[in-house]
């Protein structure tokens, strides 16, 4: 939101917004990825559930590994040829202009690697203690049946995240 306020534009400004959510659900795909693929690895998940984790873990993992991809190859476009793009865009009837500047957004987020670097650091240490919350409440209200581990609760609860965080759903 800082770099909304040196913007000119409105579109802009809401664009930045959008791309901050962004930034939180790529982190909620990065915890989900990096633990699912640790507890995958060294065996830590029983089989019964690996078969729902194996799909979440997957998705999560081609999520990260494809947004980092296109994200490093927008560091070989030159600016001209982003503003090609960005002319492209706006080219698009009824929604061409928000999409250009939500493509400019992109741009000015990838040249500046620092910022988008401390957010993506910011919001996987809330999107972990936000998990560790949701372990801690179940510990305290669970009455009687078997808890889902901590291990679960790191594979579980983003994807709860993510869901409230689209806008089609409640929540979001």
């Amino acid at each position: 939101t800082a770099l909304a306020r040196e913007q000119r534009s409105n579109t802009i400004a809401v664009a930045t917004v959008v791309m901050d959510r962004a930034l939180s659900l790529w982190g909620l795909f990065l915890v989900v990825a990096a633990v699912g693929s640790a507890c995958w690895l060294f065996d830590l998940l029983s089989d019964a559930q690996l078969g729902f984790f194996q799909v979440v873990i997957t998705a999560s993992v081609v999520c990260v590994v494809v947004s980092v991809a296109l994200w490093l190859a927008m560091g070989l476009c030159s600016h001209q040829s982003s503003a090609r793009l960005s002319g492209k865009l706006a080219r698009i009837p009824k929604i061409g202009g928000s999409l250009s500047q939500l493509w400019q957004v992109i741009w000015l987020y990838r040249y500046r690697p620092a910022s988008v670097a401390a957010a993506i650091l910011l919001t996987t240490l809330s999107n972990v203690c936000d998990i560790l919350a949701f372990y801690g409440y179940s510990l305290c209200l669970w009455d009687g049946l078997s808890l889902p581990g901590l291990t679960e609760h790191f594979l579980l609860v983003p994807v709860g995240l993510v869901i409230s965080g689209v806008p089609l759903f409640p929540g979001g």
